[in-house]
């Protein structure tokens, strides 16, 4: 893995699941970290193999190596925990994984809202600077490149899509969408798009006859009319409280051990301290003996 280049996270990230766990939020850092900036060509087994930007080689026990790396053995998370935690992001679309019986492919979903484009940067680092100027003119320079990380994206979104019909001009429309001067799209909004008009779809019980092909959803930027229901959806997701879960988490086994259980197992972003200190509180404010739920 490579220690040269930047990755950009946006500030929103504070609001999705991810932000909840420091395992989830390391795993995270450290899938961004390891894709590729520019796609890859490595020998594997002897067989030489590539991989687009955005993409990297790996499998479960090399990837909970990484992650372990530096941190004491009786508190390392096995690899089936960590591949666990990677499906849980391809779950939620932030990533897709092509597996074989040997490795794993796995690809950054809207990988290019994670490459820096902020024109300024500290002056500490002057080096890394003239790297990123560099990179911004090959790019500008170079115009396949521009078209195959637009293409590649689309093709990401055009998998999620549930009637694919009409690819060429979906794909056109998209590039007017994506590279236009003002407010130009995003991947994310019309991904996040899409995931509505699907879920709506899938609850109305819809026949593909009465789907909008791709090439209309895409010509009419019909993304637009269901982000906001996705903003919505997930603005109207409880948030985890973890002192409700506590209490909610022992009411159903009426037992201090077992949260902490929980909380370990589980990788739940609660202090045990605080958990016992809860519990106990709890118990005390009912009059009963903490010690006998231990």
């Amino acid at each position: 893995m490579s220690d040269q280049g930047w990755i950009k996270v946006y500030r929103k990230i504070t609001h999705s699941f991810v932000w909840t766990n420091p395992n989830l939020l390391k795993l995270w850092m450290l899938l961004l970290i390891k894709a590729s900036h520019g796609g890859n060509k490595f020998l594997f087994n002897g067989n030489e193999m590539s991989v687009s930007s955005g993409e990297f080689v790996t499998g479960s026990v090399a990837l909970a190596s990484e992650f372990n790396d530096g941190v004491p053995r009786d508190k390392a998370v096995t690899s089936r925990t960590v591949w666990r935690w990677v499906k849980k992001f391809e779950n939620a679309e932030m990533l897709s994984i092509k597996s074989t019986s040997q490795y794993s492919v796995i690809s950054i979903i809207n990988w290019n809202n994670y490459q820096s484009d902020d024109k300024r940067v500290s002056s500490e680092c002057q080096a890394p600077v003239k790297r990123v100027s560099t990179i911004k003119n090959v790019k500008n320079k170079d115009n396949t490149i521009t078209s195959k990380q637009l293409a590649d994206d689309f093709d990401k979104l055009w998998k999620l899509y549930p009637r694919k019909e009409g690819k060429k001009p979906a794909f056109a429309a998209y590039k007017r969408a994506m590279t236009r001067k003002v407010n130009p799209a995003t991947n994310k909004q019309i991904q996040n798009g899409i995931v509505a008009y699907s879920k709506e779809l899938q609850a109305a019980g819809t026949e593909m006859q009465f789907i909008k092909q791709g090439s209309t959803f895409f010509s009419q930027e019909a993304w637009q009319d269901y982000t906001a229901i996705a903003e919505q959806q997930e603005a109207a997701k409880p948030k985890f409280d973890p002192d409700q879960w506590v209490l909610d988490t022992f009411s159903v086994y009426g037992s201090i051990s077992q949260v902490l259980r929980e909380i370990q197992d589980n990788n739940v972003p609660v202090d045990p301290e605080r958990a016992k200190r809860l519990i106990t509180e709890h118990l005390s404010s009912l009059g009963r003996d903490a010690a006998s739920y231990s």
